[in-house]
């Protein structure tokens, strides 16, 4: 009986180990994923970059972009692609105003909002 329990046991692992070397891509085969391009069919972060141009304008600081210390932060963390700045400033920008507005509408949806607000400083006003 243990016989046969420890054939069963090898006989399993033999199985799993075989299937996941046979999934696991080889040294070989992940240089050559790393090597091709990704391709990008949506397009999305040219749309984004797109949408977020004007708003970037609004937090965007004066100039010389290639001598920026924020330029070789974004290198060194390895984004070098021409929109990465669009995107940080147009982000900079809409992220405070959502967050904002994202606060009042809570607000608002607890019974907090400006009417019981003006309600809240009549009561605390002396008359």
């Amino acid at each position: 009986m243990l016989a046969i329990t420890v054939l069963v046991f090898l006989a399993v692992t033999c199985a799993l180990s075989a299937a996941v070397l046979w999934l696991t891509p080889s040294r070989t085969e992940l240089r050559l994923m790393a090597g091709r391009p990704t391709p990008d069919a949506s397009g999305w972060s040219e749309t984004i970059a797109r949408v977020a141009e004007p708003l970037s304008r609004l937090s965007t600081p004066g100039g010389d972009w290639e001598s920026s210390p924020l330029r070789l932060r974004f290198l060194n963390a390895g984004i070098r692609g021409p929109q990465a700045p669009v995107l940080y400033y147009g982000a900079k920008t809409v992220l405070p105003l959502a967050m904002a507005a994202l606060t009042f509408a809570m607000l608002a949806w607890c019974g907090l909002g400006a009417p019981s607000l003006r309600r809240l400083s009549a009561a605390t006003q002396p008359s």
